[in-house]
């Protein structure tokens, strides 16, 4: 897979990247600060897509094929800093899962 940011202060690259999870088995990536751990778990929890590249998740399909939604339903990341929020959690939960089923209503 490939990835790249450019603004006027970054510029980023992540290539040439190629993991096999296994179901079941726990993974650490680890590296130094700005090398795209925090990138490519984003990407494997379906949150930034890739320039370039195939991703996969063979045993999260169901009926055989890729449901994102279903997908991103099963993997977890949690950042390193939580954005701050205000109200009640049930209503932010609510909001989310709907923002999460828009990629699953069909417009007319």
């Amino acid at each position: 897979m490939y990835k790249s940011y450019k603004s006027s202060t970054v510029k980023f690259k992540l290539s040439n990247i190629d993991i096999n999870l296994k179901l079941g088995q726990i993974t650490a990536i680890v590296g130094e600060n700005g090398n795209g751990k925090t990138t490519i778990l984003k990407i494997i929890a379906a949150e930034v897509a890739t320039n370039a590249g195939k991703i996969s998740y063979p045993c999260l399909y169901l009926n055989s094929k890729p449901d994102l939604y279903y997908i991103k339903q099963k993997i977890a990341y949690i950042p390193q800093e939580l954005p701050k929020w205000y109200g009640w959690l049930i209503i932010y939960i609510l909001q989310h899962r709907f923002m999460a089923l828009q990629d699953k209503i069909i417009k007319i």
